[in-house]
């Protein structure tokens, strides 16, 4: 059984390599969750960018969102365009 979309949720998207390589990539990250998150019903509460994750503290209204929101971060973490 999934967690709960009306519950906040705060995961951390970990890779094993450096999320932010260029300091624009900070800006970048953020501009595309400014526009993606209302796309996927998500409100974001708060965020920190850390040199080799994010911590995102979040509610879904419904639920698909979160899981929608970090799929298309990570699409476009890795395809820009």
């Amino acid at each position: 059984m999934g967690r709960d979309a009306r519950l906040p949720c705060h995961p951390a998207w970990c890779r094993s390599q450096c999320p932010f390589f260029r300091d624009e990539d900070k800006p970048f990250f953020l501009d595309a969750l400014a526009v993606l998150a209302p796309a996927d019903g998500v409100a974001v509460h708060a965020y920190v960018l850390m040199t080799n994750h994010v911590h995102l503290l979040m509610t879904a209204e419904g639920d698909e969102g979160l899981a929608r929101l970090m799929k298309r971060l990570r699409q476009r973490s890795i395809d820009p365009n």
